[in-house]
């Protein structure tokens, strides 16, 4: 099956589908998320700063924070969103814990990004759509990675900082929004998305979608942000999948692409293990210039 996803079916629609219509905007027919109640602390926005005075915060994409020490944090997000990420030409930034984008944007709760691995993102075929990123923040809170397949999921949650509706030139949310969604199967999501955008079966990515009739729903802005579901026996939300692209936002005829964090998981963690013992490296030899 993973023959199958090398394969670049209809290039140039995919390449169109990624820059038209990808999920780099609030949640479609969602609520608000309210800081103060702590409902997603764990919810990341990735920007830079623009304007005359670079002081207008710009969010572009999602994250969630899946590690964290003492010193900094782990968020994962989608390829596409830093596929092209040049550091020492842009600096990205973080702001952690699903507040107003407004009113944190200071000092205090700006968190520099230090470093990106990105999967081996296929741009064209829109397959291995997951990232991590790597926060000079600490003291994060976390939330745990899903063990289980994504249709065996429930009470499904999606949240993010994109648009509310798919229009041109509309700007993301400042504050972040939430809604209910449920992963559907392949075929589900083949009848109402069509072959050609739907996802390829068995290479990592799942559909999900809003129940009638508010057919909730991911948009621009909201990429690299998660799906957090409970597990069968536990009211505990783990995450579950990354946003990754769609087919509009929030109709009838459309479904969210989610990239399954279960799929990449070897990856992941081999390259949070390896990460951590480059840090340990480094930190050890700091140690010894420091002691002669």
């Amino acid at each position: 099956m993973k023959d199958n996803c090398n394969e670049i079916i209809f290039i140039l629609f995919f390449v169109l589908t990624l820059l038209a219509i990808g999920h780099s905007s609030p949640i479609v027919n969602g609520e608000v998320a309210f800081e103060k109640q702590q409902q997603f602390p764990f919810a990341v926005s990735f920007g830079s700063f623009s304007g005359e005075n670079s002081s207008s915060f710009s969010h572009f994409c999602g994250g969630s924070i899946i590690f964290s020490n003492l010193k900094f944090s782990w968020a994962i997000s989608a390829g596409h969103c830093f596929a092209n990420s040049d550091l020492e030409r842009k600096k990205i930034f973080a702001i952690i814990g699903g507040g107003d984008l407004l009113t944190s944007s200071n000092e205090e709760k700006l968190c520099s990004v230090q470093k990106i691995i990105v999967a081996n993102f296929d741009q064209y075929s829109i397959q291995n759509d997951i990232s991590l990123v790597k926060i000079n923040c600490g003291r994060q809170q976390v939330i745990e990675l899903s063990s289980i397949e994504p249709l065996k999921s429930r009470d499904c949650v999606i949240y993010g900082y994109g648009t509310e509706s798919y229009e041109m030139n509309m700007k993301p949310s400042n504050v972040l929004r939430y809604g209910f969604v449920q992963p559907i199967s392949h075929s589900e999501c083949e009848k109402i998305m069509g072959r050609m955008s739907a996802p390829i079966q068995g290479c990592g990515q799942f559909c999900a979608r809003g129940s009638h009739p508010l057919f909730t729903d991911a948009c621009n802005g909201d990429s690299g942000s998660a799906i957090i579901c409970k597990e069968s026996n536990s009211n505990i939300y783990k995450l579950v999948g990354v946003v990754s692209y769609g087919m509009g936002c929030g109709s009838e005829y459309s479904a969210g692409v989610y990239e399954s964090v279960l799929y990449h998981r070897h990856w992941i963690d081999l390259t949070l293990q390896n990460e951590c013992q480059i840090d340990e490296k480094e930190k050890s030899e700091d140690e010894t210039i420091r002691s002669l």
